[in-house]
């Protein structure tokens, strides 16, 4: 929401007269590709992205910084430093930062001792969550139409 925010008014049209129009990209991507691409790694980017991404950066200068933060707290949880979380939240009270990361920050708080744990250790619960979404897709599909036993071979046989 916070990129559409700031990518909205590059995706209007504007009128020839005004000044400040060659300063912007000619490619005008939708906000959720603005988001992925700021946490791409950066020889990843094509060249059109990066000259986007310095257009983007000189009209929001302080946007690199909450960037920062973000791929912080990613690489704190791909490399399971829970010690490193303190001082993260701390970073993330910062007045430059976005209020939406700030409130994410704080809701951390809310069940410390979990998120500590989540980053702490190696297990995952994505395969069975993956599976229950799975088994309610399909009850959702054939909501009505069929009994049990043609729920048990769909679940069973992926049918």
């Amino acid at each position: 929401y916070m990129v559409r925010r700031r990518v909205v008014a590059w995706r209007e049209p504007r009128e020839s007269g005004q000044t400040g129009e060659e300063s912007r990209p000619t490619w005008r991507p939708s906000p959720r590709t603005v988001t992925w691409l700021l946490l791409k790694l950066n020889g990843d980017r094509t060249v059109e992205q990066e000259i986007f991404l310095v257009a983007l950066r000189q009209g929001w200068p302080e946007l690199m910084e909450n960037v920062a933060l973000i791929q912080e707290f990613r690489s704190l949880l791909r490399q399971r430093r829970p010690d490193d979380l303190d001082a993260w939240v701390a970073l993330a009270d910062e007045p430059s930062i976005l209020p939406e990361i700030k409130q994410f920050a704080h809701n951390l708080h809310q069940d410390w001792a979990a998120v500590l744990e989540a980053i702490r250790q190696p297990w995952s619960n994505g395969q069975v969550e993956g599976q229950v979404n799975r088994l309610k897709t399909i009850k959702r599909q054939m909501y009505g139409r069929a009994n049990f036993d043609l729920l048990r071979q769909r679940v069973l046989h992926g049918n």
